[in-house]
């Protein structure tokens, strides 16, 4: 929250000006900020003690900012395997589950589908193998957790 001017000046007797709060200062008109997507800018009265009075202008600019709410949510994803040799099946031990950090708008719209993980098999035959996961976050979000950040996968003959 700013407020232009930032310091006003008022004239009063000693006990009016000992009443204002040393700490809070003046106060303003109330303002709404109910269903705010973007920025709210309002110009708005001071509210002066009785018996007090502004020199100048008795009303401030007020800009507030608006931005979303940020989060973590977190996903189980069951990773896509990579460059299975041919004749050969690759099969995950199971799901891994991402954590991903943004705003919370941006995390309600995410499905696990929307979240690409893979496991790459390339140049590997028949075997147990425990192989990282990568993960590429979706945009607005960062990565804060995978894990298991290695997932187990079989690799056999394919039938």
């Amino acid at each position: 929250i700013s407020v232009e001017p930032r310091l006003v000046s008022v004239t009063g007797s000693l006990e009016v000006l000992q009443s204002i709060d040393a700490v809070r200062g003046l106060l303003t008109d109330e303002i709404s900020i109910a269903g705010a997507r973007d920025d709210v800018l309002r110009t708005v009265d001071i509210d002066v003690p009785a018996g007090a009075t502004v020199r100048g202008s008795s009303s401030v600019s007020v800009t507030i900012d608006i931005s979303p709410a940020r989060g973590e949510f977190s996903f189980r994803v069951v990773p896509r395997i990579r460059n299975t040799a041919d004749g050969l099946a690759a099969t995950p031990a199971g799901p891994v589950t991402i954590t991903l950090i943004g705003d919370i708008p941006v995390l309600e719209d995410l499905t696990a589908e929307s979240i690409v993980a893979t496991v790459d098999v390339q140049g590997l035959r028949q075997g147990l193998y425990a192989l990282p996961v990568v993960v590429t976050a979706p945009p607005g979000t960062t990565i804060a957790l995978v894990e298991p950040q290695e997932l187990g996968v079989a690799i056999t003959l394919r039938q």
